[in-house]
């Protein structure tokens, strides 16, 4: 082989190589589009306070770090908090506890009761179970 026959042999393959990347690249970005979510949720720092089956049914949908507390102090290092079903005479106190403990965390409160509570753009009070898992959801995207 001559010194040309290599030149054009490599500048054959480099070409290829480059045609593959760009064609290759918008599926890519798809792909972690679509992957960026499912990793986001497994990430998140989810504390929940006062039930455990919730924490459960949470890991069980991909939030594998979320956790199960009954007391605040176990909220610290959370991006998220979830008060599951507050007494209502306690809820306001046990929401200023946790914004002390983690003061840049979501806090979003369970509760079929009316509560005196300050919401607010970080605190979201659903009714629904499933309201709280779509509350949570936004948070998961707002936080990626």
């Amino acid at each position: 082989m001559d010194l040309a026959t290599v030149a054009t042999t490599i500048l054959a393959a480099a070409t290829t190589i480059a045609a593959v990347g760009a064609a290759l690249t918008p599926a890519v970005k798809t792909i972690k589009d679509a992957v960026a979510p499912l990793l986001a949720r497994r990430r998140l720092q989810v504390v929940v306070l006062g039930d455990g089956s919730f924490c459960a049914a949470l890991k069980a949908s991909g939030y594998k770090a979320a956790r199960s507390t009954k007391a605040a102090a176990g909220s610290v290092g959370a991006s998220v908090v979830v008060l599951w079903r507050p007494p209502a005479d306690t809820a306001a106190a046990l929401l200023a506890e946790v914004q002390a403990i983690v003061p840049d965390a979501y806090v979003l409160i369970y509760t079929t009761d009316r509560l005196s509570v300050p919401l607010g753009d970080r605190v979201l009070l659903s009714n629904s179970s499933i309201r709280l898992r779509g509350d949570l959801a936004q948070v998961v995207e707002e936080l990626d």
